[in-house]
């Protein structure tokens, strides 16, 4: 029997052992002080906090209610720890004898294992916590492994598309050609309802970190961040991407729906952890810390821009 303690996280109650409670308080000190000194540092815990709701309530499966110790251990495998990067970064090309000490060995890190080992075959369902209708194309984005932004728009598209038309057709015990017209949409609705229907319902909220999500980029934008979201997505330069959609709008005007259509789909990476999300990596607390430079430096570009501009207006009065 142990003792159990009730937290609020991220404004969830969950109950932790007691031993589970002490490394999980000593593992969040020890962020609060090294992120104290960063500006907005109340929202980049926040953040933290929710990743670390979102690996809790994915242990609490099959009854279970508690946190233990091994799933702390397990996050902190997961997410790092202060001491990881910071050993990095002041020794980043020599390699120094191992020293175990007591004191010490809960900042050790340690390699997760492998997440995919053991795992059986998938299951389609419907996925109600990811679902914005019925969770039929967040189900069918789990199955595939992909980002379920990708099984919307195909959807999307395939409801707007026109329709297919067969003629000429010649079939057994039909002495003339035969007509065949469709209408994909009509279809795409069809389909859909049917598997709303016959896909089971699963409430679990799978965690796939492997998987790349699209979100649009707030920090370098022309309209809606949708081009530089695209670029950060297949990993090129966003003047291809942009150039894709002035091409595909001057041809026939699709630019433009296609744009419009991710604009309203896809969601702006607005936390630290979407950010980092956005760009493919893990949420750790390393790329916590190099989100949150990389951010300020675009900002203090951002400033001096805006400072020049200024000072070349006021002297442009002087001309």
């Amino acid at each position: 029997m142990k003792k159990t303690i009730s937290i609020n996280i991220s404004g969830i109650l969950f109950h932790i052992e007691e031993d589970g409670y002490t490394a999980l308080k000593n593992y969040l000190d020890a962020i609060n002080q090294h992120f104290s000194h960063y500006e907005g540092n109340q929202e980049i815990i926040t953040d933290i906090e929710n990743r670390i709701a979102e690996i809790f309530l994915s242990n609490l499966k099959n009854n279970k209610q508690v946190i233990t110790a091994d799933n702390v251990s397990n996050l902190i495998q997961k997410m790092g720890t202060i001491a990881d990067f910071k050993a990095i970064e002041q020794d980043m090309g020599t390699e120094e004898p191992q020293t175990e000490e007591s004191g010490n060995d809960f900042y050790k890190y340690v390699t997760p294992p492998e997440q995919n080992a053991g795992k059986g075959y998938k299951k389609l369902t419907r996925l109600v916590n990811g679902k914005i209708l019925g969770g039929v194309c967040a189900g069918f984005a789990h199955y595939f492994s992909i980002d379920p932004l990708w099984a919307r728009l195909i959807t999307i598209l395939l409801l707007f598309s026109g329709g297919l038309h067969f003629n000429g057709l010649h079939l057994p015990f039909f002495s003339e050609g035969f007509e065949i017209d469709t209408a994909i949409g009509w279809w795409t609705i069809i389909a859909y309802i049917l598997l709303w229907i016959i896909l089971p319902v699963s409430y679990d909220k799978p965690e796939d970190k492997n998987i790349k999500k699209l979100y649009r980029n707030p920090d370098d934008r022309v309209l809606g961040g949708v081009g530089s979201g695209l670029s950060a997505y297949f990993d090129i330069d966003v003047i291809w991407v942009r150039l894709a959609f002035v091409g595909l709008t001057f041809a026939g005007g699709s630019g433009f729906v296609l744009y419009f259509i991710l604009w309203i789909i896809t969601p702006m990476a607005k936390s630290i952890t979407e950010r980092i999300e956005m760009k493919g990596g893990a949420i750790t607390l390393s790329n916590i810390e190099t989100t949150i430079q990389q951010n300020l430096s675009t900002e203090n570009t951002k400033e001096e821009s805006t400072s020049k501009k200024t000072i070349a207006r006021s002297f442009s009065v002087f001309r």
